[in-house]
């Protein structure tokens, strides 16, 4: 059996990187259908996109509120029906038949419910975790939730209490985000390597736009001392990946070629809809400089004939007020679209970021191998386009 992933931690603290960084290597996550959402035109809280399978993170926020609470309001006893059961089973039977390597999902939910989920879920999964300094932690959440400090670091205490229970329950990996960008990607290759998964440079994933709190947060609050103590256990527990021992990676040599290909065919989606999406930021671009162009002539225009008016001293003066409102009109359109503009900069430099990381993977290289070799004889088929391939 291929190897299933959970990759979590707390909310906030890197796993959508984690995420995103196997994916490039092979594991999959869903098609685009499954993963792509609003966040790719609209990604304040996670400019990089968070690689969460909306089914499987939607049973997340069903099991909570069945227990009458939420992933920042946790209820006590966490358990499930059959009928979630069942759903949960569903889902990852989907992840399962697609031909990969391996497979997984990610989301911090997960550490509270899966006690509830486990038998619904295969058998020897891997456990993939991450943890980060919780006062960054707590501003990442000030700043999107309005958390208080207080309560962002009783979460991280949870979460990261159950995060370590089920890292030595279940021998998993852990990784710290704050390490340097050299020991975070050693680290994940050494992982990769025991599970014979392929080795990749991914450090173009690492850039300064995924650590924001890290130049905000207040570090001289007082932490308390069960949260410190924790984060000390966190940290000590990281340095154990060396001795950690999975299965190996398995699969059917008789389906290699369809695994390859499943994998050449993600990568190849992932590419054409962000290429799409790309052209479709710098085609708005386009139209907006051109809108912004025309309003500062038609102002232009407006100021200089209030000028002459205002001249001559023009005895009715609802021609003035008019040309003024007009002004003020334009003044605020143009105000509005710079604003746009500013905001279509931000999304193209995501798409083009997108695109460097798929340029820079594993898997795109391996595809370019293909189409140079195996590829001029046997171009890759597809079983279906999704449908969010052309946003």
């Amino acid at each position: 059996m291929k190897p299933f992933f959970l990759i979590t931690g707390m909310h906030r603290s890197g796993t959508s990187f984690l995420a995103r960084s196997l994916n490039l290597v092979g594991i999959y996550l869903g098609d685009l259908d499954s993963l792509i959402s609003h966040e790719w035109s609209s990604a304040v809280d996670n400019l990089r996109g968070h690689w969460e399978n909306k089914k499987l993170m939607k049973l997340g926020d069903v099991t909570l509120a069945y227990n009458n609470g939420s992933w920042d309001s946790i209820p006590e006893n966490i358990i499930i029906n059959e009928d979630i059961g069942k759903e949960i089973s569903e889902c990852i039977e989907d992840l399962a038949k697609h031909p990969s390597l391996a497979y997984g999902y990610k989301d911090p939910r997960i550490l509270l419910c899966l006690d509830s989920w486990a038998k619904y879920l295969p058998k020897d999964f891997i456990v993939v975790g991450i943890f980060r300094n919780p006062l960054k932690v707590a501003e990442s959440l000030k700043t999107r939730n309005q958390f208080s400090y207080e309560k962002s670091l009783d979460l991280w205490r949870i979460y990261n209490q159950k995060l370590i229970s089920i890292l030595d329950k279940h021998d998993g990996f852990l990784f710290d985000f704050d390490w340097s960008k050299e020991k975070l990607f050693s680290e994940i290759n050494k992982m990769l390597d025991k599970l014979d998964l392929p080795k990749t440079d991914l450090s173009y994933w690492y850039s300064e736009d995924l650590f924001h709190s890290d130049k905000t947060y207040q570090s001289d609050y007082v932490i308390p001392n069960e949260v410190s103590l924790l984060y000390s256990k966190l940290k000590e527990r990281s340095k154990n990946n060396d001795k950690i021992t999975p299965e190996k990676i398995s699969y059917d040599k008789r389906k290699f070629l369809d695994i390859i290909e499943g994998f050449l065919v993600d990568i190849q989606d992932q590419n054409r809809y962000f290429k799409n999406l790309n052209d479709q930021h710098l085609a708005t671009i386009k139209r907006t400089t051109i809108d912004i162009g025309n309003l500062q002539s038609s102002l232009k225009t407006l100021t200089e004939e209030l000028t002459m008016l205002q001249n001559v001293n023009l005895e009715d003066q609802r021609i003035i007020t008019n040309k003024e409102s007009q002004i003020s009109s334009l003044q605020k359109s143009i105000k509005e679209k710079e604003s746009q503009m500013s905001s279509l900069q931000l999304l193209l430099e995501n798409s083009q970021k997108m695109l460097e990381d798929i340029y820079q993977s594993s898997a795109w290289k391996l595809l370019r191998k293909y189409d140079r070799t195996i590829g001029k004889i046997m171009k890759l088929k597809r079983e279906k386009t999704p449908k969010n391939l052309d946003p």
